[in-house]
C-alpha cells in the first residue's frame, strides 16, 4: 500500500467502537427476542405432541456448540461480516460467498417478517388503525433509530430487554403460584420425568421432535448477529465471542425454563388450543388471568419491535462487510459522515422488509431456518479448516475438543435438524443458493477469478 492509499484509507469514515460485553449481550437477547417462547410455543407443542422442552433442549445444545465455534472464529478474525467473513478466511472465498449468501437470506427476510408480526399484534390491540399504518410506521421508526447510530440502539436494546425480563418474571411467578395451589398439577420431578413422553414419541416419531427443534433454531440467531458488530466493539477479539456464548446460554436457559413451566401448566393438552398462533396466551390467561394475558400481548409488540431493530442493524452490517470486500455493490459500504452508519444499506433493508410482507409467513420461517442452519454448519466446518487443518492446533485434549470434536458434533447435529426443516424451506433454500451461484459466476467471470475477498492471501 502506497502513501496515497494510506491517506485515502485514513480519511474514510469508520464505524465507531462503542460497545462492550453488556451491550453486545443485550443486543443478542433483543435480536433473539427472548419472549419468542410465547410466540411459538403452541405451534411446537402441536408438532411434538407435548414435548416442547425436549425440542428446545436439543436446539439449545446444538446452538451452544455452534456458539463456541463462532467464538473461536471471532477471536481469530475480529471484524464485521459474521459467518461470511469466517468461512472466507478459513476455507476459501467461494464457500465464504455462499455462507454469506445463505445467512443474508435470513437477515433480509426477518425484518419484513417482524414488521408484519408487529402490525398483526397492534391490530389486535388497536383494531381501528389499518395494518398498513403500523407497517409503515414501524419501518420508518426502526430505520431512523438505526440511522442515528449503534449507541442509541444499544440503549434501546437494554431498555427492551429489561421490559422483557419484568414480563417473564411476572409470568413465571404466576405459573409457580398456579402450580403450587393446584393439587392435580404435575410436580417438578414429574415434569422432568415427562421430558420424553413415549406415547407422544410413538405418534410423532423422531422427525416430529426434530421439526420442533428446527422451528426453534432460528430464535437463536441473535448470537450470530453479534459478530456483525465486531468493528463497533471495544476489544472485539475477547468480547464478541464471549458475548455470543453468553447470549445463547441466557436465551436458551429462558426458553427451557418457560417451556418447562408451560408444559406443567398445560399438561398433555397440546391439541386443545383455540388458536395455536396465540396458544401460549391461553396458557398465560389460565394461570394469571385476562389482565396478564392482555399485558403479555402488549409487550409482545414491544418484543417484536426490539427484535426488528437488532435484525435490521445486522442486515445492514452484513451488507457493509460484503461491500467492503467488493462482493456486494460499493454503495452499501458508504457511511454517513456524521452518524457513521451505512445509510444506503438501512434504506435498502427497510424497503425490502416492506416487500417481504407480501409472502406467506410459514414459507418464510422455513426459508429463515434453511439460510441460518447452512451458515451455522459452514462455520463449524470453518473451525476445523482454520485450526485443525491450517494451523494444526492438535496438541492436547482441549484442542481436539475445541477444533475437531465439538465442531464435528455441531455440523452433524445441524445437518440432521436441517433435513427436518420441511420441503418448502429446502426447495426455496436451493433456489436462493442457485441464484447466488449465478451471481457469483457473473462476478468472477465464470469462476476465472477469485471473489475479491481473499485476493492476495
Amino acid at each position: 500500500m502506497n502513501e496515497h492509499d494510506r491517506a485515502v484509507q485514513a480519511s474514510e469514515p469508520k464505524l465507531k467502537r462503542v460497545l462492550g460485553t453488556p451491550g453486545l449481550v443485550f443486543f443478542g437477547l433483543a435480536f433473539m427476542n427472548i419472549t419468542s417462547i410465547i410466540l411459538g410455543y403452541a405451534i411446537v407443542d402441536q408438532m411434538t405432541h407435548g414435548m416442547v422442552p425436549l425440542s428446545i433442549l436439543i436446539s439449545f445444545v446444538v446452538m451452544l456448540i455452534t456458539s463456541f465455534s463462532y467464538k473461536q472464529m471471532s477471536m481469530q478474525y475480529p471484524m464485521s461480516g459474521s459467518a461470511y467473513t469466517y468461512t472466507s478466511k478459513a476455507i476459501n472465498p467461494y464457500v465464504g460467498f455462499f455462507t454469506g449468501w445463505a445467512i443474508l437470506s435470513t437477515y433480509l427476510i426477518l425484518p419484513g417478517y417482524n414488521f408484519l408480526l408487529f402490525a398483526l399484534y397492534m391490530n389486535v390491540l388497536i383494531p381501528g388503525v389499518p395494518m398498513w399504518v403500523w407497517i409503515v410506521a414501524s419501518i420508518v421508526i426502526v430505520g431512523v433509530i438505526n440511522f442515528l447510530g449503534i449507541k442509541l440502539l444499544s440503549i434501546v436494546d437494554a431498555i427492551f430487554v429489561v421490559i422483557f425480563a419484568v414480563l417473564l418474571t411476572a409470568i413465571a411467578i404466576s405459573a409457580i403460584v398456579h402450580l403450587s395451589g393446584n393439587s392435580t398439577a404435575p410436580g417438578f420431578f414429574d415434569g422432568l420425568a415427562n421430558l420424553y413422553k413415549p406415547e407422544a414419541a410413538s405418534e410423532v416419531g423422531g422427525m416430529g421432535i426434530l421439526q420442533g427443534a428446527a422451528y426453534i433454531c432460528f430464535c437463536y440467531l441473535g448470537f450470530d448477529a453479534i459478530s456483525t458488530l465486531a468493528e463497533e466493539t471495544i476489544d472485539p477479539t475477547k468480547k464478541v465471542g464471549r458475548s455470543m456464548v453468553l447470549s445463547v446460554a441466557i436465551g436458551g436457559a429462558i426458553l427451557l425454563l418457560f417451556s418447562f413451566l408451560f408444559d406443567l401448566c398445560w399438561s398433555d393438552k397440546w391439541n386443545m388450543y383455540d388458536n395455536p398462533d396465540t396458544g401460549a396466551i391461553e396458557i398465560i390467561r389460565s394461570v394469571g388471568g385476562d389482565t396478564l394475558g392482555y399485558i403479555t400481548s402488549a409487550i409482545l409488540v414491544v418484543g417484536v419491535f426490539a427484535s426488528v431493530l437488532s435484525i435490521e442493524t445486522s442486515a445492514t452490517r452484513l451488507l457493509y462487510g460484503m461491500s467492503c470486500d467488493k462482493v456486494m455493490p460499493k454503495f452499501f459500504s458508504k457511511l454517513h459522515p456524521k452518524f457513521k452508519t451505512p445509510g444506503y444499506g438501512i434504506i435498502f433493508v427497510s424497503v425490502l422488509g416492506l416487500l417481504a410482507l407480501l409472502r406467506d409467513l410459514e414459507v418464510i420461517v422455513s426459508l429463515l431456518n434453511v439460510g441460518a442452519l447452512i451458515a451455522f454448519i459452514l462455520v463449524n466446518i470453518a473451525v476445523i479448516a482454520q485450526f485443525w487443518i491450517k494451523k494444526k492446533d492438535r496438541a492436547g485434549f482441549m484442542n481436539k475438543l475445541k477444533y475437531l470434536i465439538a465442531p464435528v458434533i455441531g455440523t452433524l447435529s445441524l445437518a440432521v435438524v436441517l433435513i427436518n426443516v420441511g420441503i418448502y424451506g429446502l426447495v426455496l433454500g436451493f433456489v436462493w443458493l442457485l441464484a447466488g451461484f449465478i451471481f457469483l459466476a457473473y462476478r468472477t467471470k465464470m469462476f476465472k477469478e477469485l471473489p475479491p475477498t481473499l485476493k492476495g492471501f
